[in-house]
């Protein structure tokens, strides 16, 4: 019988990236144990990593808002002097990419946040004490 403070234990190391040999050595557990357990929490193991990918960004998100200010600033700059263009000592031809490199640039950072597939299903049945694996 396995508790559920174990079974707990499994889905947060589980859910962060830990191989099931390695979590079965940790918890002392066997590695069918741990494989089917993989198996029977994978929601919860999917909604834990989303949220600690999550947390990641956050705490990263000053950075992130930062790099994407200046990234938009430059873009307007470009653009307000590709606008007012007289072909003067710059080549267009380069403007032009460092603007496609922006607006890349700009895309790239912006990109969305992927939930697990399933995300809507019910969580994995609750966890009790006579569980027997």
């Amino acid at each position: 019988m396995h508790t559920n403070e174990t079974k707990d234990k499994f889905i947060e190391l589980r859910a962060k990236g830990l191989s099931c040999d390695r979590i079965a050595e940790q918890l002392d557990i066997s590695k069918g144990i741990a494989v089917a357990w993989s198996t029977r929490f994978k929601t919860r193991i999917q909604k834990l990593r989303a949220l600690e990918l999550q947390a990641i960004q956050e705490r990263v998100l000053s950075s992130y808002e930062q790099d994407l200010t200046y990234l938009a600033e430059e873009l307007k700059r470009v653009q307000q002097v590709l606008r007012e263009r007289d072909y003067g000592y710059v080549d267009t031809q380069q403007l032009y990419w460092y603007q496609g490199a922006l607006m890349a640039r700009i895309d790239k950072k912006c990109a969305p946040i992927h939930t697990p597939d399933g995300a809507d299903e019910p969580d994995d049945e609750k966890l009790t004490e006579t569980d027997q694996n």
